[in-house]
C-alpha cells in the first residue's frame, strides 16, 4: 500500500468512528432531542459523502497520479472549503436573476489562501475552474440524498412527537420479542392491524415479503406507502375478517386492546398465531370488559409471556399475549 492509500485509510477509518459515534439509538420524543438528531443526520450525511469521496479517490490513486485538487481533497479543511464553495456557488445560480455572485478569490484570509494555492488554486478564475471539477467528483464518487429517506425521516419524527393516550409505538426490544415467539419464516403471510409508523411491519418484511398493514392515521399510512408497505385497510375494526394469517402481530390501542385482539383473532388462520402487545390489566380483576375478555380467553389456546419494554412516551405496564387457534 503507497502512502496515498495509507494516508486515505486512515481517513476513512476515522470517520467511519465518527459516524458511529452518531449513530446510537436516541430518544426524538421533544422538539429539542428531535432537532439534536436532526443535527446528527446531517453530520452522518456529511461525513458519509466525505468517505465515499476518499474511497473514489483511493480506488483512483491505484490508477494514476491524482490531479492537485483531489490530492487537496485528501485534508479535510479543504474538503470542506471546497462543500462550503460549490454550496455557495449552486446558489448563486439557482438565483442568478436576482442575485449578483459573491463568490471571490479570498483576499485576508492568508490560511484559506495557502490552502488554496496547494491546489494550485490563485485566483476567482481558477476557484470557479477547481469548483466545477469538484462538483464533477462529487457526481462521480457520491450518492445523491434520496429524497424519500429524508420524507421518512421527517414524517417519522413527527409523528413520535405525537405519542400519547393509545398512540404509543412499539419499542424495538419488544418487536423483535413478538416476532421471535411468532416464529415466523419466508413464506408466512402476516397482519400488523394498526401498523402505526411501521416498527412491527419493518421487522417482519425483513423475514418475509408478505405482510400487510392496517392504519387509521393518514400521516402513517403515507409513512408506511414510503416504506414500500402494503396497506389493505384503515379502520381495523371496520374490517371484515379474513382468516389467512400465519400470523397477526400487533400492539393494539390499550383503551380499546381487548375489541381488537378479539377482532384480529378472526384474521388468523387455523394453525397459526396471534401475538399481542397489552396491558397488565387484561389479567386483573375489577372491570368488567377485562372479565368478559378473559372468559373469551379461555375458550381458546393462550398464555402470556413477560415483557421488560418501557414504551417511548409512557410508563404503562405491559405483557405479551399468545394465542394459538
Amino acid at each position: 500500500m503507497n502512502n496515498i492509500s495509507m494516508k486515505i485509510e486512515g481517513q476513512i477509518s476515522s470517520l467511519d468512528k465518527k459516524i458511529a459515534s452518531l449513530s446510537g439509538d436516541y430518544l426524538t420524543n421533544t422538539w429539542k432531542r428531535q432537532q439534536e438528531q436532526k443535527n446528527r443526520d446531517r453530520q452522518i450525511e456529511r461525513f458519509s459523502r466525505q468517505k465515499q469521496m476518499l474511497e473514489y479517490l483511493n480506488e483512483e490513486a491505484q490508477q494514476r497520479e491524482l490531479t492537485s485538487l483531489e490530492r487537496a481533497l485528501l485534508v479535510s479543511s479543504f474538503y470542506e472549503s471546497m462543500c462550503g464553495y460549490l454550496g455557495r456557488n449552486q446558489h448563486d445560480e439557482e438565483h442568478r436573476n436576482c442575485v449578483i455572485s459573491s463568490l471571490q478569490f479570498p483576499s485576508n484570509d492568508e490560511q484559506q489562501i495557502k490552502r488554496l494555492n496547494k491546489a494550485n488554486i490563485y485566483d476567482t478564475e481558477t476557484l470557479f475552474a477547481a469548483i466545477a471539477e469538484y462538483e464533477s467528483l462529487m457526481q462521480k464518487a457520491t450518492i445523491p440524498p434520496d429524497p424519500v429517506a429524508a420524507r421518512i425521516r421527517d414524517l417519522t419524527f413527527q409523528a413520535r412527537l405525537s405519542q400519547r393516550g393509545d398512540i404509543q409505538f412499539s419499542p424495538l426490544p419488544a418487536v423483535k420479542q413478538i416476532i421471535e415467539i411468532a416464529a415466523i419464516d419466508c413464506n408466512s403471510r402476516v397482519l400488523d392491524p394498526e401498523a402505526g409508523i411501521g416498527n412491527i411491519a419493518d421487522e417482519v418484511k425483513n423475514i418475509t415479503p408478505y405482510v400487510d398493514c392496517i392504519e387509521l392515521q393518514v400521516s402513517f399510512r403515507e409513512l408506511l406507502e414510503l416504506k414500500g408497505h402494503s396497506i389493505i385497510g384503515r379502520n381495523f375494526l371496520e374490517c371484515e375478517p379474513q382468516p389467512v394469517y400465519d400470523a397477526v402481530l400487533m400492539n393494539p390501542p390499550f383503551s380499546e386492546e381487548c375489541l381488537h385482539i378479539q377482532h384480529a383473532f378472526d384474521f388468523v388462520k387455523p394453525g397459526g398465531i396471534l401475538v399481542a402487545i397489552c396491558c397488565v390489566r387484561v389479567t386483573q380483576s375489577g372491570q368488567r370488559k377485562y372479565e368478559e375478555f378473559r372468559t373469551w380467553l379461555e375458550q381458546h389456546s393462550f398464555y402470556f409471556e413477560k415483557l421488560d419494554v418501557k414504551f417511548e412516551m409512557t410508563g404503562t405496564n405491559t405483557q405479551i399475549l399468545i394465542m394459538h387457534k
